[in-house]
């Protein structure tokens, strides 16, 4: 591992030594967006103790000119490992009692540090806490989609397990004694992809954890972040969930959330392969072949076809500046 530590500016930087919040953000080829990242943690109504980048292997050499402005950063090289590696070797070279993840194409939202941070400081049990994201295209500009409402329950055990509502993991401040207690994040390739995912059950099974309904993070939606493998994600998911029966497989109503979460995740991967198809198809100019898959895809999952009609509809008319069609409870 190659390390360049910048020397902090902290006259011009968002540092203090005093503050107890951690920034680790992995980077790989994100030199496209990493400034907005930086900025939303600039521009947050408190200061942090640390900003750690970690260059995962990176083929070329494009962190530090991108990274140039800000010389208060602590800038890590290392070998592709995977985002989970990252963020535990982020994870070490911080102190500060709070630490969030951030994705180097998302941006921490205005206040979102200190929302998720003054709940930690009232709930001293919790191990974590999460907040909801609001989805931005590839240009920063909001889209009018939020990520899932965060649950309505004490039960965050058993919600992780019927459903990932949690999104992405820059949406999360861990309190580092917890993360540290139950083993941090793991590297093994069967979890590629949901390194995040098992983290948070572990921190649920171990303690309460918390959430918030304030949006905290801006997830960026663009055509590099849909390049993962959706079948190895998918393999990836069912053995963490496969993994966790030997916590669950005693308690009924547990069990039961568990395979609740695996025939979600099925159903959700049939969902993205069939849009895949559909859009592949409407691309190549098969138009009638992909106005079947429309339909086939209506019928079986109507409800997400509707949100993508109004999601779509409401991107449209943000752009000629019209105003946005009100919202259908049914997609609320």
């Amino acid at each position: 591992m190659t390390t360049h530590l910048t020397a902090p500016n902290l006259s011009a930087s968002p540092l203090d030594e005093n503050a107890d919040v951690a920034l680790v953000l992995p980077y790989y080829k994100s030199e496209r967006f990493v400034r907005e990242t930086i900025d939303s943690i600039v521009n947050q109504d408190c200061k942090v103790r640390e900003i750690v980048v970690i260059d995962d292997g990176t083929p070329y050499d494009s962190a530090e000119q991108a990274l140039a402005p800000y010389p208060f950063l602590t800038i890590v090289r290392q070998e592709n490992q995977g985002p989970g590696a990252a963020r535990e070797a982020g994870l070490k070279l911080t102190t500060a009692p709070y630490v969030c993840f951030l994705d180097c194409d998302d941006r921490i939202a205005p206040g979102g540090l200190t929302r998720l941070r003054a709940a930690l400081e009232q709930h001293p049990d919790w191990g974590m806490v999460s907040g909801r994201a609001m989805i931005i295209d590839e240009h920063g500009a909001p889209t009018g989609a939020l990520m899932s409402p965060q649950p309505e329950t004490t039960d965050l055990y058993g919600e992780l397990l019927e459903r990932t509502y949690i999104c992405p993991p820059g949406s999360v401040l861990f309190r580092r004694s917890f993360l540290e207690d139950v083993g941090g994040w793991r590297t093994d390739l069967n979890r590629w992809g949901v390194e995040d995912y098992d983290v948070y059950l572990r921190l649920a099974r171990k303690g309460p954890i918390g959430c918030v309904q304030d949006i905290v993070n801006e997830y960026r939606r663009h055509s590099g972040s849909q390049g993962q493998d959706s079948e190895r994600l998918l393999d990836s998911i069912v053995h963490v969930l496969e993994d966790e029966r030997q916590y669950t497989e005693l308690d009924w109503q547990r069990e039961q959330s568990r395979l609740a979460g695996l025939a979600y995740w099925r159903r959700e991967f049939d969902l993205r392969h069939r849009e895949h198809e559909l859009r592949t198809a409407w691309r190549s100019g098969r138009r009638f072949h992909a106005a079947r898959l429309a339909a086939a895809y209506t019928i079986r999952f109507p409800r997400p076809a509707a949100a993508s009609i109004y999601h779509r509809t409401r991107a449209k008319l943000a752009r000629r500046g019209t105003t946005e069609p009100e919202r259908s409870a049914a997609l609320k």
